[in-house]
């Protein structure tokens, strides 16, 4: 793979419409990357059990959608709480993508539930923080959650004491690419230290409803993303992390209110989709899933 590569991706124009724009995305393996703390995204090994290394599919156990909510959230959860040394961590969400045809039999065998998202934009807007907190506060005054996707790290400390409101809350996307090495749509972070915040845009063009249960009372709500405007044919700077297998897990932020109080750009990473220039590529399958994580003060 090249270590850069010309492509496009869309930006909101003034009119409020999605257009391309032309962009370097750089192979994020060539390079040294700043922290995690800096940029707000890292590539990391993590090999779930749904792995299957002894079928040609390896990612055969991601198609079942049960096996990605009884297994793969736990294991979410496990890791990113060792990894961050978060107090709480939920997974209550995930999509299976497909960049081919949505109709195909083998994308509804699949059970793809989402297409890649058209435009460079972020998932989480600060004015969500309230609803986020809302949902972690009644995850911690369950006894019985009635759900297999919540971790608490149990201490000394009775969590019943904590206001919610004054912990550090985030969301941090894990992606992971579960086809070809190579396929023709790639997956593209917006390094959050090239671009000035002030760009984005809220739009409500794409709403989403995450399966959030307790006790059988769903918590699922709309919301509203935000889109980058295009300024100044200035698009920031692109990378991308070439030929992924199911072992490498990507992880960006979508909100992180200890970063966005204090005034710091890798509160949360925009993301969008490209195509490399090479034709007769493979569509893209993937995972993408959505994680809080909670540090009490």
């Amino acid at each position: 793979m090249h270590a850069k590569i010309s492509s496009q991706i869309k930006y909101l124009n003034h009119n409020d419409e999605l257009q391309f724009m032309d962009v370097t995305v750089t192979d994020a393996r060539t390079v040294d990357l700043p922290s995690f703390d800096e940029i707000g995204f890292e590539l990391v090994t993590h090999d779930s059990k749904l792995i299957n290394y002894n079928h040609h599919d390896l990612s055969v156990n991601f198609w079942d959608p049960s096996k990605i909510r009884d297994t793969y959230y736990n294991e979410l959860n496990e890791f990113l709480m060792e990894r961050y040394q978060a107090d709480i961590v939920f997974t209550a969400h995930h999509n299976m993508r497909y960049s081919g045809n949505m109709d195909d039999d083998i994308a509804k065998q699949r059970h793809v539930n989402a297409k890649h998202t058209s435009g460079v934009h972020t998932d989480f807007i600060p004015q969500m923080e309230s609803r986020l907190l809302n949902f972690v506060q009644q995850l911690v005054n369950e006894t019985d959650h009635g759900i297999n996707y919540v971790k608490i790290k149990r201490s000394q400390r009775s969590y019943e004491q904590f206001d919610v409101s004054k912990c550090r809350s985030a969301i941090y996307h894990t992606w992971r690419n579960l086809g070809s090495k190579n396929p023709k749509s790639q997956f593209a972070l917006l390094d959050p230290r090239s671009i000035d915040q002030s760009r984005k845009v809220e739009s409500s063009w794409r709403n989403e409803t995450p399966n959030l249960t307790i006790n059988g009372k769903a918590h699922a709500e709309n919301h509203t993303i935000e889109y980058f405007r295009a300024v100044d044919n200035d698009p920031g700077d692109w990378y991308y992390f070439s030929n992924m297998v199911p072992s490498d897990l990507l992880i960006f932020k979508g909100w992180d209110s200890k970063y966005y109080y204090e005034g710091q750009t890798a509160y949360t990473v925009g993301h969008s989709g490209f195509s490399l220039p090479q034709e007769h590529l493979s569509p893209r399958w993937s995972t993408d899933g959505r994680t809080g994580l909670i540090w009490l003060p």
